[in-house]
């Protein structure tokens, strides 16, 4: 955590022009951009909404931190890249059975005490609640629904594999949790790599081991790993 505050310090300091201590909402944008994130207006209207507990329209240092600890800074397009793996239809609603296949494809294990009670404490409360949060109903979760419960999830470890998912999010256009073929024939020309057929079936069928016709990110891993 030390690195990774003196980090978020060092990027917080250069933004904060003034030396004020604080940095406003446009001053915000440009620092996640700085690092990596690319937030929507409304994604980084949340994000200041959240955080500002003070409201005085400007965020603090220790605001930023909690803001960026509190999801290991997860970005909202991983959570919905996260939620499209489990919403096969994109009807934006997801069955409560799914929500531990979508939080683990954020890199969470199901299995964690603190995550099962978070999610356990998430699907008790609207369970019970008087009347639905949404029209999903209790038994259904909507995408906003699975945001908020990711923000109240711990935060997650490093995660060592970071650089390779992001590279396997390159090859997952649409988002779905696995490449399939044809991504896979995209990305490797976008990157000037003029691959025959031949070439693209070998590489793909090396990588697809359990012959599904898709490549998981472990298999992606081990691909990578091997190269």
């Amino acid at each position: 955590m030390g690195d990774k505050r003196q980090e978020y310090r060092e990027a917080f300091e250069l933004f904060d022009k003034d030396k004020s201590g604080t940095i406003t909402r446009d001053e915000l944008a440009s620092l996640l951009w700085s690092l990596g994130h690319s937030p929507s207006e409304q994604e980084l209207q949340d994000m200041i909404n959240e955080v500002d507990r003070d409201g005085n329209g400007v965020i603090d240092f220790e605001e930023f931190v909690g803001m960026m600890e509190r999801t290991r800074a997860v970005a909202v397009e991983e959570i919905r890249r996260a939620f499209n793996c489990v919403d096969g239809d994109r009807d934006g609603i997801i069955s409560m059975a799914q929500v531990g296949v979508a939080v683990q494809a954020l890199g969470y294990d199901p299995a964690d005490a603190q995550v099962g009670a978070a999610i356990e404490a998430h699907l008790a409360a609207s369970k019970t609640a008087a009347a639905p949060a949404s029209d999903a109903g209790p038994l259904k979760m909507t995408f906003d629904e699975f945001v908020a419960l990711v923000r109240a999830l711990p935060p997650l470890p490093e995660d060592p594999d970071a650089e390779l998912r992001e590279a396997f999010n390159v090859f997952d256009k649409d988002g779905n949790g696995s490449i399939s073929r044809s991504e896979l024939r995209q990305v490797m020309a976008s990157l000037g790599e003029n691959l025959t057929e031949d070439e693209i079936n070998a590489m793909f069928n090396e990588a697809d081991t359990n012959r599904d016709e898709a490549i998981s990110f472990p298999e992606f891993k081990v691909m990578m790993k091997g190269k």
